[in-house]
């Protein structure tokens, strides 16, 4: 007996070193799998850019279906030996259910690959939809870009500064982007590296400087790469990858949510998720109704079909709410086919206005609209016993709000008493408010333009030259140095001047934080406005300053109006020019944060003393 219990010991003790080198075996496996899986993930979107960008023979297509094919079955494997090691390592709980559905899914699209033979009659129609090109290629893009956003928010676990990624980031899809548009199915012609850069640059720092014209140099497909390079750098890759991540996954690091959650102004971890839904979901919502507005107000009235009708209308609404400025349009909005439509410049406007505040204000606005509807349901329902639903407008609210509406009606008061005989003359009345309107709306920072920027008169120039420096609300899709800049460094100064140790505004005391990084925005932009104005008056000497001067403030602020000095630029002209539409839509700030190496916190002070500044 005793003999019996010593031989069930060690085979129980053999049974255990077993299973844990097991689990140890099956969570190198896992890694290595999802290493495979991301190399086999990039090579997907390369076979997929390669077979809708170039011209191939069938053989060529032939060996592409059989790599569709093959990944297809190496996924399945590795999603299934994933789901093991989370089986056995006990993390299932942490991955979503929205993991599982995708996987299934995969699962599916792999079972029909197994046997054909197996339907003498013909495949059921369920097969059929399963083996379909379409589905294929959904799942296996799907599972693609699941994989790098994974891998890419896993950058984080690194601690690897978060402007630092956001920097390469943006740098990676400029790169990705150009190479794009150099396709031969993207273009018309040829064009060269530098000007595939600089639309490329343009796009994602949605500010609208082109060369020339889009819908002369760029095929459909060419304009729709341009329009997705638009909507990541409206969105932003941070919130697509994160959001990709945190939906399916759902398993990322503290770390990682943590510094998310900072470039989003996210409340808290809790609320980390249905903020980057909130930001997706009012985005797409604004560029879908945009989009039936558009057609709506354009529809019969420029002469081509309902298909083209239907790009144009979707085309505008996601460059308008992405602050962009580019128009498939010959002459951008110039174009005569657009004359006296008044309604649509005014729709065009909003939809700016709507970018240009800031994704925290509009869910601000959100909130506080849910909270009026039930508080007035309840009110419907006579339950008095319910408790009200309270709305607040919180701080930045309130800043960008204000300033926004004085910006635009300063700007189009300003417009109309300089242009109204001028620039203006020989339209009717409705026509001259709803440009009025329009040109105080997209400086900040849209780049449309509905008339010739070189035919208004200095004052408006200069005028136009504030507004675009200034900008828009802070994380919106707007560039400039914001108007909660101009407003706490304005509302500083105030205070300074009325000899006060503190700033208050609105009942809230502002921390020197934010009174730092105001002043700091503004000081490094103005250093990068003179040295980029002065090093392309230089390189490009036969451009008037005052072209110079507008092409710099416009690039720096992401806005795309031009003085008609784009296509002039040289290619070194070009790379100082792509040079500040990058340091534009990154921001000043998280330049500063991502290129310089942060000091510890001292826990000593020297003595105060006082420099002479009069």
């Amino acid at each position: 007996m005793p003999k019996l219990k010593e031989e069930l010991s060690i085979k129980i003790k053999h049974l255990l070193l077993f299973s844990r080198r097991f689990i140890t075996y099956l969570s190198i496996g896992s890694k290595m799998a999802n290493f495979i899986a991301l190399i086999l993930s990039a090579v997907v979107i390369q076979a997929f850019i390669y077979e809708i960008g170039f011209q191939y023979s069938s053989e060529i297509g032939n060996t592409i279906s059989i790599f569709y094919d093959s990944a297809i079955k190496t996924f399945t494997v590795i999603a299934l030996i994933n789901l093991a090691s989370n089986y056995f390592s006990r993390t299932m709980s942490e991955i979503k259910t929205s993991y599982f559905i995708i996987h299934f899914l995969l699962i599916c699209a792999f079972i029909p690959l197994i046997d054909r033979s197996i339907y003498p009659d013909g495949d059921p129609l369920i097969i059929r939809v399963l083996t379909s090109y379409p589905y294929q290629i959904s799942i296996l893009l799907l599972i693609s870009i699941l994989n790098i956003s994974t891998s890419f928010i896993g950058l984080l676990a690194k601690k690897t500064s978060p402007p630092l990624i956001l920097m390469i980031s943006f740098a990676t899809i400029i790169m990705v982007g150009a190479i794009l548009l150099l396709m031969p199915n993207s273009t018309k012609g040829d064009i060269s590296l530098i000007d595939a850069l600089f639309v490329s640059t343009s796009a994602v720092c949605v500010t609208g400087l082109v060369p020339f014209e889009i819908s002369e140099v760029f095929t459909t497909m060419g304009q729709w790469i341009i329009l997705v390079l638009i909507q990541i750098g409206g969105l932003g890759l941070m919130t697509l990858t994160s959001f990709f991540t945190l939906f399916f996954m759902g398993n990322t690091s503290i770390y990682n949510q943590i510094a998310v959650s900072d470039m989003i102004s996210a409340g808290s971890l809790n609320s980390l998720l249905s903020t980057l839904i909130r930001i997706l979901g009012v985005t797409f919502g604004i560029e879908i109704l945009g989009f039936f507005i558009i057609w709506y107000t354009i529809h019969g009235t420029m002469g081509v079909s309902i298909d083209q009708e239907i790009q144009f209308a979707v085309f505008h609404s996601i460059s308008a709410f992405c602050n962009a400025g580019f128009s498939t349009l010959p002459g951008n909005l110039t174009n005569p086919i657009l004359t006296g439509n008044s309604s649509f410049f005014v729709i065009i406007s909003f939809i700016i206005i709507l970018g240009g505040i800031g994704f925290p204000i509009i869910i601000n606005f959100s909130e506080i609209t849910y909270n009026k509807f039930i508080n007035f349901c309840n009110k419907l329902r006579k339950q008095k016993n319910r408790q009200r639903r309270r709305y607040v407008y919180n701080i930045n609210t309130k800043i960008v709000l204000i300033t926004t509406f004085l910006l635009l009606l300063g700007g189009a008061t300003a417009i109309a008493v300089f242009e109204w005989d001028k620039a203006l003359a020989g339209m009717s009345v409705s026509e001259k408010l709803a440009q009025v309107f329009f040109n105080a709306t997209t400086p900040r920072t849209a780049g449309f333009n509905t008339l010739d920027m070189a035919s208004f008169s200095m004052q408006t120039t200069i005028l136009t030259l504030f507004l675009m420096w200034v900008g828009g609300g802070s994380q919106s899709t707007a560039g400039g140095i914001k108007v909660t800049t101009l407003a706490v460094a304005i509302i500083s100064s105030m205070s300074f001047a009325k000899g006060k140790n503190r700033v208050d505004l609105m009942g809230r005391q502002l921390s020197a934080d934010s009174i730092n990084r105001a002043n700091t925005t503004i000081f490094v932009s103005v250093i990068i406005l003179i040295s980029s104005i002065m090093t392309l008056s230089i390189l490009e000497p036969n451009i008037p300053i005052m072209g110079i001067v507008y092409e710099c403030v416009s690039a720096l602020s992401t806005v795309g109006l031009s003085m008609n000095t784009t296509p002039l630029l040289s290619t070194d002209g070009k790379l100082v020019i792509i040079t500040l539409m990058y340091i534009g839509r990154i921001g000043i700030i998280t330049l500063l944060l991502g290129i310089i190496s942060h000091s510890k916190k001292t826990k000593y002070n020297y003595p105060i003393d006082d420099v002479i500044i009069t």
